[in-house]
């Protein structure tokens, strides 16, 4: 499968990055079993305009270009766990009671879950021009909306590029028990 364009490079250099430090991560002693902390190989059945047809995500952008790539993240250690989510979870959750909007509050906006961490929050990926990465705390979600007047949705990176760049600097800190760090969530 082809992958589209300026984020292909990009995306291999994060996906070599990141297992390079997994490979450092399984040497530290945490005091318990580690859970999964691993990239997921594509499977190569992705169809990326089912995929761009159902999320509201460009079948150009750097989100189907890491698809292409990697089906997903899963960093349940770092921190409280963070976690890019399968492509085909990414689909169903937009018909399964997830949020793709955000009402109230400052924000209104598109959006498509594409992740998570271990409290209950959710990585969204706004689906207009806009495209930043926003961090959904746990809250109340009502027909698909998630209601932006009571939890604090922030903006965690300015596009998808800088937010897989982000994970790679939470998982840098972890690895290097950065105690100033200040993590995504």
């Amino acid at each position: 499968m082809q992958v589209t364009g300026f984020s292909e490079a990009a995306i291999r250099s994060w996906l070599r990055r990141i297992e390079t430090q997994l490979v450092e991560f399984r040497e530290v002693d945490l005091g318990y079993p580690q859970g999964k902390n691993e990239i997921i190989p594509p499977d190569g059945s992705l169809d990326t305009g089912r995929f761009s047809a159902e999320t509201g995500i460009p079948s150009t952008s750097a989100v189907c270009d890491f698809y292409r790539l990697c089906d997903g993240v899963t960093l349940s250690d770092v921190h409280v766990g963070l976690f890019i989510h399968r492509a085909e979870r990414v689909m169903r959750a937009m018909h399964d009671g997830e949020p793709t909007r955000i009402e109230g509050g400052p924000l209104t906006a598109p959006i498509a879950v594409i992740g998570s961490d271990g409290g209950g929050g959710r990585f969204a990926i706004r689906t207009d021009d806009a495209a930043e990465v926003l961090y959904l705390p746990t809250g109340a979600v009502h027909d698909q909306v998630f209601d932006g007047s009571s939890s604090t949705v922030r903006v965690v990176a300015d596009d998808f590029l800088s937010f897989l760049d982000r994970l790679y600097q939470d998982l840098v800190a972890f690895v290097k028990d950065d105690q100033d760090w200040r993590y995504i969530v």
